[in-house]
Order: structure tokens, then sequence, then C-alpha cells
């Protein structure tokens, strides 16, 4: 999405003067404000956040929303609490649970037995450290005409749900959420306003969203490299976290060049 659609999709890209501050060379189209969202040069914009979680999930799962037709902006917002406010949360629920243990005819609440259940199997996991709590935020903002963005809409809706998701469609903060779902404009205060937040496992979040950096290499630099960021990488090939190496890439990558270094660069140890 772009707040100046007519520009980025018939004049092309800007040229810019390398002489001159880009602010000053950047000029915004007239914009109005919605509850719905915004509407740019009479292209309109509707923002679509996760209300519902999956019962489960699966590798890469946020990946399948990139699979959508036609342009779209996803922001995920997400950090890790401290665990004393996270065990003080599942005392309160626990509390809540307690108090609802029987229903209205005075029998014991299944619903109640089940989260408490999972309030005590949480509440294990995480004194063991064997998992944290991640609180996080989806929105996807899609743009278009209204026949268009109607469609665009349901779509996002239907991949939502193919996930075991559920979707809502905001009609009231959807100028808000548009905007702080722009680069740089997220605020960490506005959470508690607008209760989008969900609460994963920290296991669940990395298998739906695996986030990596560059691989580092092992302790031992006996061989010596540069990844495609420019940043070393100091390998051993004997290296107990190395146990065994494979070296792909294409015809003429550079593989048995590769391998005649790392025997040089060993011989010369």
């Amino acid at each position: 999405p772009t707040l100046n659609p007519v520009r980025a999709t018939q004049l092309g890209e800007p040229v810019y003067h390398d002489a001159q501050s880009i602010s000053e060379q950047v000029a915004l189209s007239t914009m109005s404000v919605l509850p719905q969202g915004l509407k740019c040069e009479g292209v309109e914009t509707r923002v679509i956040s996760l209300e519902q979680s999956p019962e489960a999930t699966f590798p890469g799962m946020i990946s399948e929303l990139l699979r959508m037709n036609g342009n779209y902006l996803m922001t995920i917002n997400f950090h890790v609490p401290s665990k004393e406010k996270e065990m003080q949360f599942l005392k309160v629920k626990g509390a809540l649970a307690f108090t609802h243990r029987f229903n209205v005819l005075g029998d014991i609440s299944i619903e109640s037995q089940a989260v408490k259940r999972d309030i005590d199997e949480t509440t294990e996991r995480m004194f063991t450290g064997a998992t944290r709590t991640v609180l996080f935020n989806l929105h996807i903002t899609r743009q278009g005409e209204t026949e268009e963005l109607e469609s665009r809409v349901s779509e996002t809706l239907d991949r939502l749900h193919g996930l075991g998701c559920e979707g809502v469609v905001e009609d009231l903060i959807g100028d808000s959420l548009t905007l702080a779902s722009l680069p740089f404009g997220y605020d960490p205060a506005n959470d508690r306003f607008v209760r989008r937040e969900r609460r994963w496992p920290s296991d669940n979040f990395s298998d739906a969203l695996p986030v990596f950096g560059d691989w580092r290499g092992t302790v031992r630099p006996v061989f010596l490299y540069f990844n495609r960021r420019g940043a070393p990488i100091a390998f051993d090939l004997f290296d107990n976290e190395a146990p065994h190496a494979v070296i792909s890439g294409a015809t003429g990558a550079g593989k048995s060049v590769l391998v005649n270094d790392m025997i040089a660069q060993a011989l010369r140890l």
C-alpha cells in the first residue's frame, strides 16, 4: 500500500536529486481519514487484524499469508514480557477459572477445568524455562478501489480462516491502525487501547514465524570467510558443532574452489 497510489501505479518511480533533502521533494497526496481506514486519491485502505488464534501451528505458517493477490502490507509487532509479569497474569487467570468452576446448574464446568489444566501446564513449563510467552499483534493492510478492495479483504479473511485463525475487519480504528502499520509508526503504548495483542507460547510463535539472523560460524576460527552481507564467518570443519557439512550450489558457483581453499587453509595449520 502507498499513500500516493496514482503516482505509484501510473507515473512510475520518481527521480530524486542528491543536492536536495528528500523530505523537500516528497509531496503527500490529499488524504481523507475514515473510521475504516484512509482514502488517498480515490483509493481506500482496510486493516484486517488477527482476532482468534489457531488451535495448532506448523513451521512457517505465517508465510502462507505472503501468497495473496494484489498489494498488501503485513505488520507484526511482538515482545516477550518478563517471567514475573506473565506468572502474575497466569495466577489471575487461574483465580478467575476457579471462581467459575461451577455452571449455573451447580455442576462442575468442563470449560473451567480445561482452562485450569492449560494454565497449570503453561505455568510448569515457564517455571522450568521450557517456554516463554510472546505478546504480538498482526495487522494486514489492503488497498484498492471499492469492489477491488472488498475482494482483497475477503481473500485475506479466507487466508486467515484457512490457517485456523479468525480475522476482523477494523471499521472503527482502521485509520489509526493504518498509520501505525507504516514504517516507524508503531507505538507500543497504543496496544492497551487497541487490545489486539495475542498470547502465544514461544515455541508456537517461533514455529509459525521463524526469525533468525545470519549464521556466525563456529567458535574456533580455522577457516575464515565472509557471508553475503560482508560479515566474517569463522568456520572449523572438524569442530563438534559442525560434525557434518554439505556444500551445495549451481554449476560454476565455486564448490570445488571452496573445498580446495578449505584444504589449503587446513594444510597451513
